[in-house]
């Protein structure tokens, strides 16, 4: 009878989404491709620039450092399964898009699928699926597939009921138990290069994004109006006299002006003092 497999996967960043994206155009091939059958395989959403243009039009303003910007799904089914690869493989898609679509607020009319593949040319046929995992608009991957491992075992369970019993397929095992993975865009002889290189691509986007932030909640800060910078700045060199209450409100302010010290704090707040005094005269 055969089993029916699902496999999903965060994907955090730009880099490691344009790489699943390639290498399921086959634009990176890999060690396990049988080059004869790929004539079969199929893909939606365009070229690699069309799938990673939609992605970032799609991108919110304001990503947290560690947020998951897409997920990948993987479907497939045990060697042994009979039936009608193509019917199956397109329920598959039908069931994934069905369910990270359902969240959606009305005002975001576009589909959270990012692209759809079906591969013929490795050991099994079996889809990939990339989604963003977007709520009205925002990234949040925790409404969809949750974080813990009692989420997955429910969105396996009604995998297996709304698609694997049409197909007379058993219910797959744990990942725990078969230790299955995926064989990605492994290189032939470059897989270690490959994947350093996109490490050190990923901290330094990482990086990025927090000095950005950074920078946000320094120009926030900025906008403070001059009698309160007056007041905070009594509040520092009055340490010792200063309230808990007080004493909080400073902690807060110099938290989200991004300053190492409270001596750098205080001087930032000066220069913004003297500013506002000298456009006064």
């Amino acid at each position: 009878m055969g089993f029916c497999i699902m496999r999903m996967k965060k994907i955090k960043s730009a880099v490691r989404l344009r790489g699943a994206v390639d290498h399921n155009l086959r634009e990176k091939i890999s060690q396990n491709i049988d080059g004869a059958r790929s004539q079969d395989n199929w893909s939606t959403g365009g070229t690699s620039d069309d799938v990673m243009a939609n992605y970032h039009d799609r991108l919110p303003e304001k990503v947290r450092a560690n947020a998951v910007h897409a997920i990948e799904i993987v479907m497939t089914a045990s060697a042994d399964f009979k039936g009608d690869w193509k019917r199956y493989l397109s329920d598959c898609d039908d069931w994934a898009s069905n369910y990270f679509d359902k969240y959606k607020s009305p005002a975001f009319s576009k589909t959270n699928v990012l692209q759809v593949s079906h591969h013929f040319d490795e050991t099994t046929p079996h889809t990939h699926i990339l989604v963003m995992p977007l709520v009205s608009g925002k990234l949040n991957a925790k409404n969809f597939i949750g974080g813990s491992r009692d989420r997955m075992r429910e969105l396996q369970d009604d995998f297996f009921e709304k698609v694997g019993k049409k197909h007379e397929l058993d219910r797959g095992l744990p990942v725990e138990e078969t230790k299955a993975h995926h064989a990605h865009h492994t290189l032939a002889g470059k897989s270690a290069e490959l994947d350093e290189r996109e490490q050190k691509v990923d901290k330094r986007e990482k990086k990025f994004v927090e000095a950005r932030d950074g920078l946000e909640k320094l120009s926030e800060a900025m906008k403070t109006k001059p009698e309160e910078i007056i007041r905070l700045k009594t509040l520092v060199q009055n340490w010792d006299n200063a309230t808990p209450a007080g004493l909080r409100v400073i902690a807060r302010d110099i938290e989200q002006s991004g300053a190492a010290t409270v001596g750098e704090y205080r001087k930032s707040r000066e220069q913004e003092i003297q500013q506002t005094q000298s456009r006064k005269i």
